[in-house]
C-alpha cells in the first residue's frame, strides 16, 4: 500500500512538471495560468491550451480586471524586438462554456518582459469574423497593451481604433502573421497579400521580450507551426548599437550609439524617447558618433518608482558618458534636455563639452507674480502668465481619477522641471553655443531669444521660421544644416 502511494505521488509530481513546461518541435513553452498538453489533432502534433480558471479566476462583472491578463504559453529562450511572428491556430468554444459571451478568443502576445508585467498583444474573436452584423464583425480583431490598455479601456479612449474585421471563424485553422517594426504592428490573416489590421502606434512599455500563445475565457486553443523571424538591422546603419548600463541608484538605462567621428551627445526633451529624434541622429551620425539617452520610463530604459528629478537625470547623463568612455563631446539638448544640461554644467562643469546646441527652451517655465509683462516674455518666452499647477500640464495629470504609475512618475518629473529657475546658470555658459528657436513655438518671444544670446558669451542665434517646438522633425533639413555648419566651423 505504501509503495502504491509513493508511485501515485511520483506520477502526480511528474504530471505537474509536464503541465508547467511543454515542448513541441524543439520549441519549449512555459505555461502561465493555462492548462495544456501536446496532443494528436487532425493527424498532427499540436499544443492545446485552455485558460486555468483556478489559477486566474474570471468574473463577468469585472471584465476589465479579469480578462486580457497573464494567461498564455510563453515561448522560452527568445528575446523578440522587431520582426515577424507567424502561427497556425484553431479555436473551439468549450462546451459547456463558463462565459455565454465567449467568442473563441485566441492570438499572440509579444515583447513580454521578464516579469510578465508588460507586453503587447493582437488576438482574434473568430466567432464574429463572419457575422451577418457588420458591427460585430468589426470586433473580430483586438489589440491591447498590458497592463494599462486592455480592450475596455481602449474602447472608451479610442473607439474602433484598436479593433477591426478579419475573415475568420471558429473550428477552422487560421494562419496569423504579425509584422512588428518599432511602434507599428500589422496583422495578416491566411497569407493575405495586404494587412488586415494595423496598429500604427503601439502603447506598451516593453520594447523587447518573449512571445506567448494566448487564449481566454471559454476557448480551447490549438497551435502549430510557430515561426519567428527577427528583423535584421539595416545594412545602411551597420554601426548602430544598443547599449545598457546600470546607474548608481540601480536602474538599467539604454542609450543608442551610431556613426563615426567626434562624439555628439543628445539629451531629449520631456517625454521623448530616442526614436523621436530619428531625423536628427540619422543625419548627424554620418559625420559624428552620436550617443542618445533614453531617460527612465522611456524607450528601452527601466521603469523605477524613484529618481524623477532633474539632478538625477543629469547624473544619469554623466554616468552614460562615463560608461561610454567619452572624453570630450558636442552636446545637443532639446526642451527639458536643456534643464538636464544646465544642471549637468552646474554640478559637473563644462570642461568636457566642445560645443553646445540649445534647442528651444527658456530658463523659467512659470512666472513670478511680481514680474512685469516684459520680464514674463523675457524669462518664459511668452506673454502668458503660468502658475505652477496649471502651466504645461499634460491631460492625464489634470484628471481627478487615479493616475497610472507611468503618468504619476512623469508628473513628478514635470513638477520638478516646472519649478526650476536657471537664470543664474545660463550666464555661466562659456562654451561655443548655437541657440535654435522656433517662431511658432510656445517660446516665441524675441525677448527670450535675445536674452539667451546676450547672456551666453559669443552665442549664435538661429530662428527657424514657421516651425513649432518639434522643429527637428518638421524642419529637419533646415535644423540639421544649421547644426553641421555650426559644428564644422
Amino acid at each position: 500500500m505504501k509503495k502504491i502511494k509513493i508511485t501515485l505521488l511520483f506520477q502526480l509530481i511528474i504530471g505537474v512538471t509536464f503541465a508547467q513546461k511543454l515542448t513541441l518541435n524543439n520549441q519549449a513553452f512555459e505555461l502561465k495560468n493555462v492548462t495544456g498538453s501536446i496532443i494528436d489533432f487532425q493527424g498532427e502534433k499540436v499544443l492545446k491550451i485552455e485558460r486555468d480558471l483556478k489559477a486566474l479566476p474570471f468574473d463577468v462583472n469585472r471584465l476589465e480586471t479579469t480578462v486580457d491578463d497573464r494567461h498564455f504559453a510563453k515561448l522560452t529562450s527568445l528575446d523578440f524586438e522587431d520582426g515577424t511572428i507567424e502561427v497556425k491556430m484553431y479555436s473551439q468554444i468549450q462546451n459547456p462554456s463558463p462565459f455565454p459571451g465567449a467568442q473563441g478568443f485566441i492570438g499572440l502576445y509579444f515583447r513580454v518582459d521578464e516579469q510578465d508585467a508588460n507586453f503587447e498583444s493582437i488576438y482574434l474573436r473568430p466567432k464574429v469574423g463572419r457575422s451577418d452584423n457588420q458591427f460585430r464583425r468589426n470586433h473580430a480583431v483586438q489589440y491591447f497593451a498590458y497592463p494599462d490598455y486592455k480592450f475596455e479601456t481602449l474602447r472608451k479612449k479610442a473607439p474602433c481604433r484598436y479593433e477591426g474585421a478579419a475573415p475568420v471563424d471558429i473550428n477552422e485553422w487560421i494562419t496569423m502573421r504579425i509584422e512588428v517594426n518599432g511602434k507599428r504592428a500589422e496583422l495578416f490573416i491566411n497569407d493575405a497579400k495586404y494587412s488586415n489590421f494595423v496598429v500604427d502606434t503601439m502603447l506598451g512599455k516593453s520594447t523587447h521580450g518573449a512571445i506567448g500563445l494566448y487564449v481566454d475565457i471559454g476557448t480551447i486553443g490549438y497551435f502549430k507551426d510557430l515561426k519567428v523571424t527577427p528583423r535584421q538591422k539595416s545594412s545602411t546603419n551597420a554601426s548602430e548599437t544598443d547599449k545598457y548600463f546600470t546607474t548608481s541608484d540601480g536602474v538599467k538605462l539604454h542609450y543608442r550609439v551610431s556613426g563615426k567621428g567626434e562624439p555628439l551627445v543628445i539629451l531629449p526633451g520631456y517625454g521623448q524617447d530616442i526614436t523621436k529624434l530619428k531625423n536628427v541622429y540619422e543625419t548627424l551620425e554620418k559625420h559624428y558618433t552620436v550617443y542618445c539617452l533614453d531617460y527612465r520610463w522611456l524607450g528601452k530604459s527601466g521603469s523605477p518608482t524613484y529618481g524623477y528629478h532633474i539632478e538625477r537625470f543629469a547624473k544619469d547623463a554623466k554616468e552614460m558618458i562615463d560608461h561610454a568612455q567619452i572624453d570630450r563631446f558636442h552636446l545637443f539638448a532639446h526642451s527639458m534636455g536643456n534643464s538636464v544640461a544646465w544642471c549637468y554644467f552646474s554640478i559637473f562643469g563644462q570642461e568636457k563639452v566642445l560645443k553646445y546646441i540649445l534647442g528651444d527652451e527658456a530658463p523659467c517655465l512659470i512666472t513670478d507674480p511680481n514680474w512685469t509683462d516684459n520680464e514674463v516674455a523675457t524669462f518664459t518666452g511668452s506673454s502668458w502668465r503660468k502658475d505652477m499647477f496649471t502651466a504645461w500640464r499634460p491631460p492625464a495629470s489634470t484628471k481627478p481619477e487615479k493616475l497610472t504609475l507611468e503618468a504619476d512618475m512623469m508628473s513628478r518629473l514635470l513638477n520638478d522641471h516646472l519649478g526650476r529657475d536657471w537664470r543664474d546658470v545660463v550666464p555661466t555658459i562659456k562654451i561655443p553655443t548655437l541657440i535654435v528657436m522656433a517662431d511658432k513655438s510656445h517660446f516665441e518671444s524675441p525677448l527670450l531669444w535675445n536674452w539667451l544670446k546676450d547672456n551666453i558669451h559669443g552665442a549664435r542665434l538661429e530662428v527657424i521660421k514657421g516651425a513649432g517646438h518639434g522643429f527637428y522633425e518638421t524642419h529637419g533639413e533646415v535644423f540639421n544644416a544649421m547644426v553641421l555648419d555650426f559644428l564644422k566651423k
